[in-house]
């Protein structure tokens, strides 16, 4: 793997943990639990995010007990954090490139190995896009809709995409942790990416917008105060999730996942559930709640 260790002095460890410093200290739900400078590393090259920690959980000793209680190892790694300023292998769902070029965005991923037994692992993806959703409208005063389950968009522009993988210790057998992977897109910085190959995906910013130069440090710095806050307090927030969703009374194709033998078809989002399904009314009129696959709207966002 290559790591290349950030340092830019406006994107690296130092800067982004003296803004998660800053939000901690004003604000009441500022617990950093036990994430510590020591946990974040920002580079300004790696592979894959996500690959680097999930090579590192398989490095490591067990994480939980047969209580699902984290031993000193899953400790150790709870909440380890890896940011890159570039991707050269970043990965989406379902095998695809996500395309992570040098400085145009940030591209971090978390380790979250939870106190108890993890039943409905979409709950930590909708929490992580409602973090970070936050975390766009607060730092770059930009208002967020989210597309179910794992995309957060502006205007009519995917910003941000986000890859939750479970790990499964090879001693346990159980699901030990979770890696969240989370890449924002601030610029577009694509030119060398067809349209065709990207889609609707673009930055925050449009091009004739200058966003600061901290700015980079200072929205990771609040995506991460964000999510840590809603997953240590067990904050339900599947009601701002609704609210923030972009596909209620939209029409849709459904794409189920690969292995299933069911193609396409369209419906109408109707709402999302208390565990985060989909609920979508079929041409027919019957009614199915979806906890896997894909959706593609009809029209543009708006």
């Amino acid at each position: 793997m290559i790591f290349e260790t950030s340092t830019d002095k406006n994107f690296c460890a130092d800067s982004v943990w003296d803004d998660f410093l800053s939000l901690s200290k004003k604000n009441p739900r500022g617990d950093s639990g036990n994430f510590t400078k020591e946990k974040l590393s920002v580079f300004s090259s790696i592979d894959s995010t996500n690959t680097a920690l999930l090579s590192l959980l398989r490095s490591s000793p067990k994480l939980i007990d047969e209580f699902f209680s984290p031993t000193d190892s899953g400790l150790r790694l709870h909440k380890m954090t890896y940011a890159s300023a570039e991707q050269t292998s970043g990965r989406g769902r379902s095998g695809r490139v996500f395309y992570s070029p040098s400085k145009s965005g940030i591209y971090f991923s978390f380790v979250w190995i939870p106190k108890s037994e993890i039943k409905n692992p979409a709950m930590f993806t909708i929490s992580a896009a409602v973090g970070i959703s936050r975390a766009i409208e607060k730092i770059c005063k930009k208002k967020s809709g989210i597309k179910w389950v794992n995309d957060i968009y502006v205007g009519e522009k995917k910003v941000c995409g986000i890859l939750t993988e479970g790990f499964c210790g090879t001693e346990s057998g159980m699901l030990e942790a979770l890696v969240v992977g989370i890449g924002i897109n601030l610029t577009m910085g694509f030119e060398k990416v067809s349209r065709e190959i990207l889609g609707n995906a673009g930055g925050i910013f449009s091009e004739d917008e200058n966003p600061p130069v901290d700015l980079r440090s200072k929205l990771l710095a609040s995506s991460l105060f964000e999510i840590f806050s809603i997953l240590e307090s067990g904050e339900n927030v599947i009601g701002e999730y609704r609210e923030k969703s972009i596909l209620k009374n939209q029409k849709v194709s459904v794409s189920p996942l690969a292995a299933q033998s069911e193609k396409f078809y369209e419906a109408t989002v109707l709402d999302i559930s208390d565990d985060a399904g989909l609920i979508v009314r079929l041409d027919d009129g019957t009614e199915r709640e979806l906890h896997s696959g894909e959706v593609t709207l009809h029209k543009k966002i708006g």
